[in-house]
């Protein structure tokens, strides 16, 4: 029967801001640039959000600082210097500080402005936790999204608004409780894994940090830039510790290496769309999936010839995402293909989109050569998930689910398999499967009418396995989905070896629409 990967599987890429992918040049809220900042704007500046973000060394500087032209140079570098990809016009960690200031703005009513509270300083320093708790009796709510949108009904996850107490619109309140946030990992701090931080409310409304967790950017071993947003990772990034004067004195070798670097990289790229297929030897199969409103998930699942990749032990995949009628890089990012000296079994790789039309451009890179071992464009028409009518993702078969108590989104890494926040899928580009096997449909619906009171789907499921001339081999009886995420076991021992489809078709009790589809899988 199906069964539904249910609550405790609402999605880590939820709260994921994806819009950064395409994002433009803006600075946090409530900050003007720094050349039309006022004298008191300028003075001020230190007791605002980045507070959380100056290290004892940026607080020694600014205090030497003589004269508003040093402060307004003092925080240009400031922001230059965590840039992840200089070479871009955007700052994604200053967008990301921008969002999260909002966001805890938005959500942290105690008085006094969001960012300032305890809660405040957290979501601005680690972002947003993977699961939230309420309560000494440790009620589990779903993992939270802190977006600026509101989700449709019956889609992945909730917003911390929703779970409250006090976020927004809730209609739940406390007067006093426990709330505690549970990070998965937290990578560049000394911090334990599972960090689970408490806040307490005293019945004034406040929730106060009850946790010792000492936040010392001095011990922090990570790049100035790390945020969990997306960044054109293995092109160009800032060297750590780099003092205020370089940008204005020139690169180090080490930076000048790394931009010639990523100029060769952005050339591949480039090349590859303007000849979609040299050398062959890389097949790219697109899935999507929804995320915030708005966003898409694309995971693209690849195979490589084996003779493509055996020799060199340091080749690196490069992906370039351009609009379908432009030759122009709108994401883009390098990942070594080995890890401790192996290939992925069953590589793949996510990025996040708005729904559009684009061309995906991947090239594997040999450092010692100057052209692409082999490079591969293909088309990608991207879904938009929001609103009706009843759709699906694209569905995934199998060999094994496994559910993770957290997880994260692992934008622009090469991984093995499949990873949709904490849902791990042992599957790979063509979806082989093996003989004598019990492998899952795993897919996402979105458009479905949910119940106003639970919030439930009440949606009939119906599935056949069509074999050689779409000959019904294999059908099941109608199963309940109640769920944004599903997943239907597929009894296919003995099956003979060959293709074979899932069609699944979907219909939308409450609000009368329904939807058919089908995958393509092979059994070996």
């Amino acid at each position: 029967m199906s069964r539904r990967l249910g609550s405790c599987l609402a999605l880590a890429i939820c709260f994921l801001d994806i819009g950064s992918v395409l994002a433009k040049d803006k600075p946090p809220a409530g900050e003007k640039p720094a050349s039309e900042m006022s004298a008191k704007e300028l003075h001020d500046w230190p007791t605002t959000e980045v507070v959380y973000l100056l290290r004892d060394a940026e607080r020694q500087k600014w205090g030497e600082l003589k004269g508003d032209d040093e402060r307004r140079a003092f925080i240009e570098d400031f922001w230059a210097r965590r840039d992840p990809d200089p070479s871009t016009p955007q700052n994604e960690y200053r967008d990301e500080i921008a969002h999260r200031v909002t966001e805890a703005n938005r959500l942290f009513h105690e008085g006094r402005a969001g960012w300032s509270t305890d809660r405040g300083r957290i979501l601005i320093t680690f972002g947003p936790p993977l699961d939230v708790t309420e309560d000494s009796a440790g009620t589990v709510l779903e993992k939270p999204r802190y977006t600026n949108d509101k989700p449709q009904p019956g889609s992945v996850g909730a917003i911390l608004e929703e779970n409250g107490p006090d976020g927004g619109q809730s209609s739940r309140s406390t007067t006093q409780g426990r709330i505690t946030w549970t990070y998965g990992s937290l990578p560049g701090w000394e911090l334990p894994a599972n960090l689970k931080l408490v806040f307490e409310n005293n019945s004034s409304g406040s929730y106060r940090l009850t946790t010792p967790v000492a936040i010392n950017w001095e011990k922090y071993s990570g790049p100035l830039g790390a945020m969990p947003v997306t960044h054109m990772s293995g092109l160009p990034q800032p060297s750590k510790g780099k003092d205020v004067k370089e940008s204005k004195e020139g690169k180090s070798s080490g930076g000048k290496a790394k931009d010639e670097e990523g100029a060769k990289r952005r050339e591949l790229l480039m090349t590859a769309l303007q000849s979609p297929a040299t050398g062959g030897g890389i097949e790219a199969q697109p899935l999507f999936f929804p995320a915030a409103p708005g966003k898409v998930l694309v995971v693209v699942p690849l195979r490589f010839d084996p003779a493509l990749t055996a020799g060199a032990q340091d080749l690196v995949l490069i992906a370039g995402v351009a609009p379908a009628a432009e030759d122009k890089l709108v994401h883009a990012a390098g990942m070594p293909l080995r890890r401790e000296g192996k290939l992925p079994a069953a590589p793949s790789f996510e990025v996040g989109l708005d729904p559009g039309s684009y061309r995906l451009a991947l090239a594997l890179e040999d450092p010692s050569a100057p052209a692409a071992r082999a490079s591969l464009t293909v088309p990608l028409t991207v879904p938009s998930f929001d609103g009706g009518p009843l759709r699906l993702s694209s569905v995934v078969v199998a060999r094994k689910v496994d559910v993770q108590s957290s997880g994260d989104v692992k934008l622009d890494q090469l991984i093995d398999g499949i990873a949709i926040g904490n849902i791990s899928l042992d599957a790979s580009a063509g979806n082989r499967v093996a003989k004598d096997s019990m492998p899952e449909a795993v897919f996402f619906l979105s458009g479905a009418k949910a119940d106003p009171q639970t919030g439930a789907l009440d949606v009939a499921a119906s599935y056949r396995i069509l074999g050689a001339g779409d000959k019904e081999v294999g059908k099941f009886p109608v199963q309940a989905v109640t769920g944004a995420v599903t997943s239907q076991p597929l009894p296919i021992q003995g099956f003979a070896p060959g293709d074979y489809r899932l069609e699944i078709k979907l219909e939308d009790r409450k609000g009368g629409s329904s939807v058919t589809d089908s995958v393509g899988f092979r059994i070996e």
